[in-house]
């Protein structure tokens, strides 16, 4: 239990050096908020707004978190996903130590996870990546005990948190499938094998049925989201090319997410590179060679790390979703140089290679069921990949394809010499502190954000006269076929005779600024209030 509790506990201080407290929206949270705000406040199950994610479950999660803690609020809101964030650290955790490694190498890769920018960042929002994150996490580890146990009950957990996943996000489905697939190819000396496959494929056909012809009929929803089905298959067979190269770009991106987001582990993968041969000189210069190649073409492309995410910006987490930066893109915020984001990159691409690498040529020294779930996870994440990334890409996606590399990992992780062991804790380390502050800063300028939002509200000036953010504007004005014109905010606004911003913009006159402090630069900054000026 040692482990699970030191977990659990930096888990808690970390939240308290973070501090959540808020009531006010954050990216698209606003979004899957509201039907929760609309069943404490109002008793009815109502949306507003179209989106493409299912929701369903995690409304009710928020829910009861707000019904536990006294009532709607985004606070209680981020307090219910903080708690499946421990969740998907303990799940992992425990996890990997059913499958026999070592528990301090199952809570080193446990720490990776919650301390990942991405994961640590959403954990403070009612996103829905997080939920989803732990029922794909359930659902694979009891699929994992399927296979090691033989255990029907296994596979019957796995399949029904499947479903609880699609009632989050549409590609939860897919487990499904990928469970029968395994099944049937995998499982030949099953005399079952036909009648479990059709049963996984089944439930996967009523689960849908019975979301898209039942479910959101009753609760009067169906117009509320965008019919992600039918343009999926439209865009796959009408430009079959062209979604192949969408497809080859962002599982790229994917990759080098994934290389920098598993840098921390590097010291503890050099015994296993040496052993294998991969760091002579001939097998690095060419992993170099190639990786300095494709940097070079990412470069050329205008597509460098972190490629536009929604999460990670410059130097920094949480979407700057002011109208200066994010619609004018004027420099209002603090940026580091691209060269250290550049330098990040190369070596995001170097630690995916070398992984790739001892992939293979370790292959054969896992078993041939470790083999078979290992290949079986692998097309799992690219089939997730090219079904969730189809319309966009958002490094938040990239979270499931983390986790599956964290468990591959696993066994190729070895700790240094005794002398060298806290030094390769250091990455680690970074990497927490990095995400830490970052959202810290992101809630801080949040909240600055509220306070000056708050100020105008008091002084008789309504969401409709102002450019609050997308967020504000998305949750106090939203409407349909918001105006689109060069200069304006392509978010809800009616008019933008006052604008709140990270600083000065043009035609504009400062009339309020609210203060607060950014920990990852060690300065102060604020929120400006502007008024156009006559």
């Amino acid at each position: 239990m040692k482990y699970p509790l030191l977990l659990t506990a930096l888990w808690l201080v970390l939240i308290i050096l973070v501090n959540p407290i808020g009531d006010f929206p954050l990216n698209d949270d606003w979004q899957y908020a509201y039907p929760v705000q609309q069943m404490v406040e109002e008793g009815e199950f109502e949306m507003q707004g179209q989106f493409a994610p299912n929701i369903l479950l995690q409304v009710v999660w928020g829910y009861l978190s707000c019904q536990v803690l006294g009532g709607f609020d985004f606070t209680h809101l981020r307090f219910g996903v903080l708690l499946l964030g421990l969740g998907c650290g303990l799940l992992l955790f425990h996890w990997l130590e059913k499958d026999g490694v070592e528990k301090g190498k199952s809570f080193g890769l446990s720490l990776v996870l919650v301390s990942s920018p991405l994961f640590f960042s959403l954990s403070y929002t009612f996103m829905t990546d997080v939920p989803f994150l732990l029922l794909c996490l359930l659902s694979l580890f009891s699929f994992s005990r399927y296979i090691e146990e033989d255990r029907l009950s296994s596979l019957g957990v796995a399949g029904l948190v499947a479903v609880g996943a699609y009632t989050i996000r549409q590609p939860g489905i897919l487990f499904l499938l990928g469970f029968a697939v395994f099944v049937i190819v995998d499982q030949r000396r099953r005399k079952d094998r036909w009648l479990i496959a059709s049963l996984l494929i089944a439930t996967g056909a009523l689960a849908y049925l019975g979301m898209e012809k039942w479910l959101k009929p009753i609760l009067v929803i169906t117009d509320n989201y965008v019919p992600v089905a039918d343009i999926y298959f439209t865009e796959v067979f009408s430009k079959p090319l062209v979604v192949l190269n969408t497809w080859a770009s962002r599982f790229l991106k994917t990759f080098i997410y994934i290389g920098v987001f598993t840098l921390p582990l590097a010291p503890f993968l050099w015994g296993k590179l040496r052993a294998t041969g991969v760091l002579k000189k001939a097998s690095l210069s060419i992993i170099i060679l190639i990786n300095l190649s494709l940097f070079g073409l990412t470069y050329l492309a205008g597509k460098t790390f972190p490629f536009g995410g929604n999460v990670w910006f410059n130097w920094g987490l949480g979407p700057e979703l002011l109208k200066d930066v994010y619609t004018l893109e004027l420099p209002n915020t603090h940026q580091i140089h691209s060269i250290w984001l550049y330098l990040l990159q190369i070596l995001g691409q170097l630690q995916v290679s070398f992984i790739l690498v001892l992939l293979w040529k370790t292959w054969y020294e896992r078993s041939q069921s470790q083999r078979a779930f290992i290949i079986w996870l692998i097309l799992m994440n690219g089939l997730y990949l090219g079904v969730i990334s189809i319309f966009s890409y958002f490094d938040r996606f990239t979270l499931l394809c983390l986790v599956s590399c964290l468990y591959i990992i696993a066994p190729y992780l070895a700790f240094p010499k005794h002398h060298l062991r806290w030094a390769a804790m250091l990455p680690i380390v970074v990497l927490m502190y990095f995400s830490t502050v970052a959202t810290k800063d992101y809630l801080s300028w949040n909240r600055a954000r509220a306070e000056a939002y708050a100020w105008l509200d008091q002084e008789g000036i309504g969401i409709e006269q102002m450019d609050a953010g997308y967020e504000y504007n998305g949750w106090y004005n939203y409407h349909r076929n918001p105006i689109q014109t060069a200069g304006r905010s392509f978010w809800w606004v009616t008019e933008d005779d006052y604008l709140i911003t990270f600083g000065p913009v043009q035609g504009y006159r400062s009339i309020q600024v609210f203060p607060y402090y950014r920990y990852l630069w060690w300065k102060k900054d604020q929120i400006w209030v502007l008024q156009r000026e006559k």
